[in-house]
């Protein structure tokens, strides 16, 4: 049963609802022992027990997580968060006079050689691309 309070509570109550999945949403600004209680005694009605036993199969199979995490790091602009001189890690600095992107090691590295002031370096990550 869902006490929807915030969010996108509301929505998703309601669609496990219209699914038969769970009894319909007590809003928390309704909620009382009664309400609660009726709830409670919907949801463990043998139809809707059935339901969400089925609804939770087929989002199990769904492999949202998986998904979501793939499709986030399919569109990650990679080749252009990339360290220009350390490739495979990520770029942290922006040369102001060259643009060249510059990972803290990179950074790090060139500092200590004395060919660079980091008050030549920007953070990069205030430049990145949108992604579309």
């Amino acid at each position: 049963m869902v006490v929807p309070f915030f969010g996108d509570q509301p929505f998703w109550g309601d669609m496990i609802y219209r699914a038969g999945a769970g009894p319909r949403p007590v809003p928390f600004k309704m909620l009382s022992a009664a309400a609660l209680a009726d709830a409670i005694n919907a949801a463990l009605e043998p139809e809707i027990q059935l339901k969400a036993k089925e609804l939770g199969d087929l989002v199990r199979q769904e492999r949202g997580p998986e998904t979501g995490a793939q499709s986030f790091h399919d569109r990650l602009p990679l080749g252009v968060m990339d360290c220009a001189l350390a490739p495979g890690r990520a770029a942290v600095w922006q040369s102001r006079k060259v643009g060249v992107r510059i990972s803290a090691m990179a950074a790090s590295v060139l500092r200590k050689e004395g060919l660079v002031d980091f008050s030549d370096l920007e953070l990069y990550a205030d430049s990145y691309p949108t992604v579309t």
